[in-house]
Order: C-alpha cells, then sequence, then structure tokens
C-alpha cells in the first residue's frame, strides 16, 4: 500500500480511491517530483478564506514560496491583489468545491467553464496554470477536460490534515512524517500561522528548501502506482 511506503503520506481513504482509477487518469496529475535534491513545495487550499491574508502576510515576511489553489467563486480583483508577491503561484481549486463525485459529465463540465470564465473576466487566466479539484477526486472527465483546457493537474504526496482538525505537535508530526524528496504538501487555509511557522521550521531543520511549485513540476514525476 502506498500509504505504508516511505516517501508517501496519504489517508488511507484517499490511497483506495486513486487505486479504483486507470493509469491515465492518475498519471493526468502531478503528486510528487523525482529528484535527488531536498526540495519540497507548499501548497493551500479554498481560499480566498479570513484566514488567507494571516498566511500570506506569513509567506511574504519569511519570503516562503507557496502555491495558493482558489475556489473561483470567491476570486474578485480585490482579493487577487493578496498573491501580488514573486513568490506566490496560483491554481484553480473548483468553482465552489462541489464533491465531483456526485455531479454529472455536465456538471463538471460546467464548473470548469465557470472557472474559466471568472478568469478571462478578471483577464489573469496566464496567473491559474494548475488545477486541483475539490477532494482531490479524478476521473476521466476531469483529467481529459484539463487536458484540452491546458491546464496540468496537481495533487499532493503530503498530507496536514489540517482539514481533519489536527493542530499544534499533531498536525507538525503528522506532516512530517515520510516527508520526502520532492514532496508536494497539502494544507487548507484553516491552518494557522503558529502551526504553519512550526511546520517551516522543521522542514528547514530536516535539511529541505521550500520551493515553487513550478521548480517541482519542471522535474521527473513520481506517480503513485501502483499503489
Amino acid at each position: 500500500m502506498l500509504a505504508q511506503k516511505p516517501g508517501w503520506n496519504l489517508n488511507p481513504y484517499f490511497v483506495n480511491f486513486l487505486e479504483s482509477h486507470q493509469d491515465s487518469v492518475v498519471k493526468q496529475f502531478f503528486y510528487k517530483a523525482e529528484t535527488k535534491k531536498k526540495e519540497v513545495a507548499l501548497t493551500f487550499d479554498d481560499g480566498v478564506i479570513e484566514n488567507t491574508p494571516n498566511l500570506v502576510n506569513y509567506l511574504k515576511a519569511n519570503n516562503i514560496p507557496a502555491t495558493f489553489f482558489l475556489i473561483m467563486r470567491s476570486v474578485n480583483t480585490s482579493n487577487l491583489r493578496l498573491f501580488d508577491a514573486p513568490q506566490f503561484e496560483l491554481g484553480i481549486h473548483s468553482w465552489k468545491h462541489d464533491d465531483f463525485r456526485n455531479l454529472t459529465e455536465a456538471q463538471k463540465i460546467a464548473d470548469m467553464d465557470s472557472c474559466e470564465r471568472r478568469l478571462k473576466e478578471l483577464r489573469v487566466i496566464d496567473r491559474f496554470p494548475y488545477y486541483r479539484p475539490a477532494y482531490g477526486v479524478i476521473d476521466t472527465t476531469i483529467a481529459r477536460e484539463i487536458k484540452r483546457r491546458n491546464w496540468k493537474g496537481v495533487l499532493w504526496s503530503a498530507e496536514s490534515q489540517d482539514w481533519n482538525g489536527l493542530k499544534g505537535d499533531t498536525l507538525i508530526k503528522h506532516t512530517m512524517k515520510d516527508l520526502d524528496r520532492g514532496s508536494i504538501i497539502l494544507f487548507h487555509d484553516i491552518v494557522s500561522v503558529q502551526d504553519l511557522d512550526a511546520v517551516c521550521k522543521a522542514i528547514r531543520e530536516k535539511g529541505f528548501r521550500i520551493v515553487p511549485l513550478s521548480k517541482l513540476i519542471r522535474r521527473r514525476p513520481h506517480y503513485p502506482r501502483h499503489l
């Protein structure tokens, strides 16, 4: 099982979900880079929310690169200015965080169309090269559509489990468990600045550098096959 492999830190449900999909779907997404360098990337889902500015300000002050996957319904000209710093990259995280497992093919496509339309209206489509589906739900429709739209599908290989209520030492230990070269770490915008700071310090203490997602994306992908 992937959950037990060194260098991977995924919850068992997500492992089972990935195992249920064919290679052509799984390989349309980037989870982790194959690299000899001790480099990892930070990613944040579900913004823009009240806590997002706190995370952005911390990352800016410490010159730490990160990628924010935003819920497109929440994005506007004003809050996009939060990310006007060279260390930030942006990705799409669905229109309103619906669970695509409960949607028809037409509804999935309509959701992605809404995201694309919003970015065109704001004239920022070039700033959003990445796509991460809500809940990490992937299937043949999503894989086909992101390829057609020239979006880079990005998932993760390491979880903070902040969404599951982990905080403090428990969150830090879980995030650092099996941290590996090329790891893409999943946070959500609900994570506290205190916990984020502790994780960033722990990453550096282990000799890792935090780099932009785009740097890892350029390397050979490490796919979770077979789990």
